[in-house]
Protein backbone atom coordinates (compact mmCIF):
# COMPACT_ATOMS: atom_id res chain seq x y z
CA UNK A 1 0.00 0.00 0.00
CA UNK A 2 1.07 3.00 -0.61
CA UNK A 3 1.17 3.80 3.72
CA UNK A 4 3.69 1.25 3.90
CA UNK A 5 5.50 2.24 1.21
CA UNK A 6 5.97 5.97 2.96
CA UNK A 7 6.89 3.96 5.71
CA UNK A 8 10.11 2.16 4.28
CA UNK A 9 13.53 4.10 5.15
CA UNK A 10 14.18 6.87 3.21
CA UNK A 11 18.14 5.71 2.30
CA UNK A 12 17.13 2.79 0.10
CA UNK A 13 14.58 4.64 -2.64
CA UNK A 14 16.47 6.30 -5.44
CA UNK A 15 15.39 10.19 -5.20
CA UNK A 16 12.98 11.28 -7.97
CA UNK A 17 15.70 13.82 -9.40
CA UNK A 18 17.19 10.68 -10.31
CA UNK A 19 14.85 9.24 -13.17
CA UNK A 20 15.49 11.37 -15.89
CA UNK A 21 14.28 12.07 -19.34
CA UNK A 22 12.81 10.62 -22.90
CA UNK A 23 13.69 10.85 -26.19
CA UNK A 24 14.14 8.68 -29.44
CA UNK A 25 17.83 8.13 -30.36
CA UNK A 26 19.52 5.62 -32.20
CA UNK A 27 20.74 2.59 -30.53
CA UNK A 28 23.36 1.38 -33.37
CA UNK A 29 25.71 4.49 -32.16
CA UNK A 30 28.99 3.26 -31.00
CA UNK A 31 28.98 4.33 -27.59
CA UNK A 32 29.55 3.02 -24.09
CA UNK A 33 26.74 0.69 -22.84
CA UNK A 34 25.48 -0.07 -19.12
CA UNK A 35 23.50 -2.45 -17.81
CA UNK A 36 20.12 -1.51 -16.47
CA UNK A 37 19.19 -1.20 -13.09
CA UNK A 38 16.01 -1.13 -11.45
CA UNK A 39 14.06 1.96 -9.94
CA UNK A 40 12.11 2.15 -7.18
CA UNK A 41 8.20 2.56 -7.60
CA UNK A 42 8.27 6.56 -8.94
CA UNK A 43 4.21 7.53 -7.24
CA UNK A 44 4.26 9.85 -4.53
CA UNK A 45 2.41 12.24 -3.05
CA UNK A 46 3.19 14.92 -5.91
CA UNK A 47 1.00 15.55 -8.63
CA UNK A 48 3.13 14.41 -11.89
CA UNK A 49 2.61 17.10 -14.42
CA UNK A 50 3.04 16.10 -18.22
CA UNK A 51 2.88 18.38 -21.25
CA UNK A 52 1.78 16.77 -24.76
CA UNK A 53 3.08 19.32 -27.26
CA UNK A 54 2.75 18.31 -30.91
CA UNK A 55 2.28 19.46 -34.36
CA UNK A 56 1.97 18.34 -38.04
CA UNK A 57 2.92 21.18 -40.12
CA UNK A 58 0.82 21.78 -43.47
CA UNK A 59 3.62 21.09 -45.89
CA UNK A 60 4.69 18.00 -44.21
CA UNK A 61 3.23 14.03 -44.99
CA UNK A 62 0.30 14.52 -42.16
CA UNK A 63 0.68 12.09 -38.82
CA UNK A 64 -1.94 11.11 -36.11
CA UNK A 65 -0.77 13.20 -32.83
CA UNK A 66 -4.40 13.41 -32.01
CA UNK A 67 -4.85 9.79 -31.73
CA UNK A 68 -1.42 9.45 -30.49
CA UNK A 69 -2.86 11.42 -27.87
CA UNK A 70 -6.10 9.93 -27.17
CA UNK A 71 -4.21 7.03 -26.59
CA UNK A 72 -1.85 8.72 -23.59
CA UNK A 73 -4.73 9.96 -22.31
CA UNK A 74 -6.76 6.85 -22.22
CA UNK A 75 -3.93 5.07 -20.50
CA UNK A 76 -3.51 7.77 -17.78
CA UNK A 77 -7.26 7.75 -17.21
CA UNK A 78 -7.69 4.10 -16.30
CA UNK A 79 -4.41 3.50 -14.61
CA UNK A 80 -4.44 3.38 -10.84
CA UNK A 81 -2.90 6.42 -9.98
CA UNK A 82 -4.58 8.90 -12.80
CA UNK A 83 -5.17 11.09 -9.32
CA UNK A 84 -1.59 11.50 -9.60
CA UNK A 85 -0.60 12.64 -13.53
CA UNK A 86 -2.05 16.14 -15.35
CA UNK A 87 -2.19 16.18 -18.77
CA UNK A 88 -2.18 19.23 -20.50
CA UNK A 89 -1.90 19.33 -24.48
CA UNK A 90 -1.12 21.90 -26.99
CA UNK A 91 -1.34 20.93 -30.81
CA UNK A 92 0.28 22.76 -33.85
CA UNK A 93 2.80 23.86 -31.88
CA UNK A 94 4.44 26.64 -32.30
CA UNK A 95 7.91 28.33 -30.93
CA UNK A 96 6.01 30.66 -28.44
CA UNK A 97 3.80 27.82 -27.32
CA UNK A 98 7.02 25.12 -26.66
CA UNK A 99 8.87 28.01 -24.63
CA UNK A 100 6.09 28.53 -22.24
CA UNK A 101 5.39 25.04 -21.85
CA UNK A 102 8.98 24.43 -20.69
CA UNK A 103 8.36 27.03 -18.70
CA UNK A 104 5.44 25.55 -16.34
CA UNK A 105 8.54 23.05 -15.17
CA UNK A 106 6.75 19.85 -16.53
CA UNK A 107 8.28 17.15 -15.43
CA UNK A 108 7.68 14.59 -18.42
CA UNK A 109 7.26 16.52 -21.87
CA UNK A 110 6.38 14.37 -24.72
CA UNK A 111 6.94 15.88 -28.80
CA UNK A 112 4.73 13.59 -31.42
CA UNK A 113 5.43 15.24 -34.66
CA UNK A 114 8.16 14.84 -37.21
CA UNK A 115 12.04 14.88 -37.21
CA UNK A 116 15.10 14.82 -38.94
CA UNK A 117 18.54 14.14 -38.88
CA UNK A 118 18.95 18.11 -37.74
CA UNK A 119 16.37 18.51 -35.21
CA UNK A 120 12.43 18.51 -34.91
CA UNK A 121 9.69 20.64 -36.71
CA UNK A 122 7.07 22.69 -34.99
CA UNK A 123 4.78 25.11 -36.69
CA UNK A 124 5.72 27.94 -38.38
CA UNK A 125 3.68 31.39 -38.68
CA UNK A 126 2.92 30.36 -42.13
CA UNK A 127 1.67 26.71 -40.91
CA UNK A 128 4.93 25.46 -42.68
CA UNK A 129 7.35 23.43 -40.71
CA UNK A 130 10.12 25.19 -38.68
CA UNK A 131 13.18 23.45 -37.67
CA UNK A 132 14.35 22.98 -34.04
CA UNK A 133 17.75 22.06 -34.43
CA UNK A 134 20.00 20.59 -31.53
CA UNK A 135 21.27 23.60 -30.16
CA UNK A 136 17.92 25.54 -30.16
CA UNK A 137 16.80 22.08 -28.03
CA UNK A 138 19.46 22.13 -25.00
CA UNK A 139 18.61 25.82 -24.90
CA UNK A 140 14.95 25.31 -24.72
CA UNK A 141 15.63 22.34 -21.84
CA UNK A 142 18.81 23.07 -20.15
CA UNK A 143 16.66 25.91 -17.34
CA UNK A 144 13.53 22.99 -16.87
CA UNK A 145 14.79 22.07 -13.31
CA UNK A 146 11.76 19.60 -12.81
CA UNK A 147 12.39 18.12 -16.26
CA UNK A 148 12.64 13.80 -15.81
CA UNK A 149 11.45 12.69 -18.91
CA UNK A 150 11.32 14.06 -22.60
CA UNK A 151 9.94 11.77 -25.58
CA UNK A 152 10.58 12.65 -28.40
CA UNK A 153 8.31 10.34 -30.89
CA UNK A 154 10.21 11.63 -34.35
CA UNK A 155 12.40 10.33 -36.49
CA UNK A 156 15.91 10.82 -36.68
CA UNK A 157 16.21 11.78 -33.74
CA UNK A 158 19.82 10.59 -32.22
CA UNK A 159 21.83 13.47 -31.50
CA UNK A 160 18.98 15.42 -30.10
CA UNK A 161 18.66 12.52 -27.93
CA UNK A 162 22.69 11.91 -26.63
CA UNK A 163 22.87 15.96 -26.35
CA UNK A 164 19.70 16.67 -24.25
CA UNK A 165 20.70 13.73 -21.56
CA UNK A 166 24.20 15.71 -20.46
CA UNK A 167 21.78 18.17 -19.58
CA UNK A 168 20.65 18.33 -15.61
CA UNK A 169 21.38 14.54 -15.65
CA UNK A 170 18.79 13.99 -17.51
CA UNK A 171 17.73 10.32 -18.98
CA UNK A 172 16.61 9.97 -22.78
CA UNK A 173 15.09 6.89 -23.87
CA UNK A 174 14.74 6.17 -27.70
CA UNK A 175 13.86 3.33 -30.42
CA UNK A 176 14.90 2.91 -33.87
CA UNK A 177 13.00 0.68 -36.38
CA UNK A 178 15.06 -1.93 -38.29
CA UNK A 179 18.17 0.37 -39.68
CA UNK A 180 16.95 3.53 -39.01
CA UNK A 181 14.39 3.52 -41.09
CA UNK A 182 11.18 5.92 -40.39
CA UNK A 183 9.49 5.27 -37.21
CA UNK A 184 5.87 4.26 -38.67
CA UNK A 185 2.84 6.81 -37.35
CA UNK A 186 0.68 3.28 -35.57
CA UNK A 187 3.75 1.99 -34.46
CA UNK A 188 4.68 5.47 -32.33
CA UNK A 189 1.33 5.48 -30.94
CA UNK A 190 1.52 1.91 -30.18
CA UNK A 191 4.87 2.85 -28.09
CA UNK A 192 3.40 6.02 -26.66
CA UNK A 193 0.22 4.04 -25.29
CA UNK A 194 2.36 1.18 -23.77
CA UNK A 195 4.91 3.24 -22.19
CA UNK A 196 1.99 5.49 -20.11
CA UNK A 197 0.63 2.21 -19.48
CA UNK A 198 3.69 1.36 -17.56
CA UNK A 199 3.75 4.67 -16.04
CA UNK A 200 -0.02 4.31 -14.75
CA UNK A 201 1.42 1.04 -13.22
CA UNK A 202 3.64 2.83 -11.01
CA UNK A 203 6.74 2.04 -13.40
CA UNK A 204 9.91 3.92 -13.74
CA UNK A 205 11.06 4.76 -17.17
CA UNK A 206 12.72 1.45 -17.57
CA UNK A 207 9.47 -0.16 -16.80
CA UNK A 208 7.69 1.96 -18.88
CA UNK A 209 9.52 1.75 -21.88
CA UNK A 210 9.34 -2.16 -21.85
CA UNK A 211 5.80 -1.98 -21.62
CA UNK A 212 5.84 0.32 -24.96
CA UNK A 213 8.28 -2.59 -26.73
CA UNK A 214 5.92 -5.31 -25.44
CA UNK A 215 2.83 -3.45 -27.10
CA UNK A 216 4.96 -3.15 -29.93
CA UNK A 217 5.87 -6.17 -30.23
CA UNK A 218 2.24 -7.84 -29.87
CA UNK A 219 1.09 -5.37 -32.34
CA UNK A 220 3.74 -6.10 -35.21
CA UNK A 221 5.25 -9.56 -34.40
CA UNK A 222 8.79 -10.18 -35.60
CA UNK A 223 9.49 -5.89 -36.46
CA UNK A 224 13.30 -5.16 -34.82
CA UNK A 225 12.70 -2.31 -32.25
CA UNK A 226 15.71 -1.55 -30.56
CA UNK A 227 15.22 1.11 -27.08
CA UNK A 228 17.78 2.84 -25.90
CA UNK A 229 18.17 4.94 -22.63
CA UNK A 230 20.30 7.82 -23.05
CA UNK A 231 22.41 9.05 -19.38
CA UNK A 232 24.80 11.17 -19.30
CA UNK A 233 25.71 11.29 -22.95
CA UNK A 234 25.84 6.98 -22.02
CA UNK A 235 23.50 4.58 -23.37
CA UNK A 236 21.82 1.71 -22.26
CA UNK A 237 20.08 -1.06 -24.77
CA UNK A 238 17.26 -3.06 -23.96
Amino acid sequence: TQEEYNEKPKSKPAPMEEIKDLIISNPNQGSKQTKPTANPPVINNEIRKIFFLSASPKNMARISVDEEFVEVKKQINASEYRDKFKLESKFALKSDEMILALDKNPEIIHFAGHGGKEGIYITGRDGDAQLVDGAALIDLFEDCNNLKTVLLNACYSEKQAEAISELNDIEAIGYTIKDDYEIPDELAIEFSSGFYLGLGANKDTLGACKFGRKKVKIRYPGIKISISIWKNGEKTEL
